[in-house]
């Protein structure tokens, strides 16, 4: 039986642990931060 997969909600990205895919959401957040800072 395969893994448990933790999919990204805003990119669809795949991750295998829910650790990788919180700290894969954190680059979309700063991101989204710099994204709003800028205009």
């Amino acid at each position: 039986m395969s893994g448990e997969e933790f999919k990204c909600e805003n990119c669809g990205l795949s991750f295998s642990t829910q650790e990788d895919l919180e700290e894969h959401m954190k680059q979309h957040k700063r991101a989204a931060e710099l994204f709003r800072c800028e205009k």
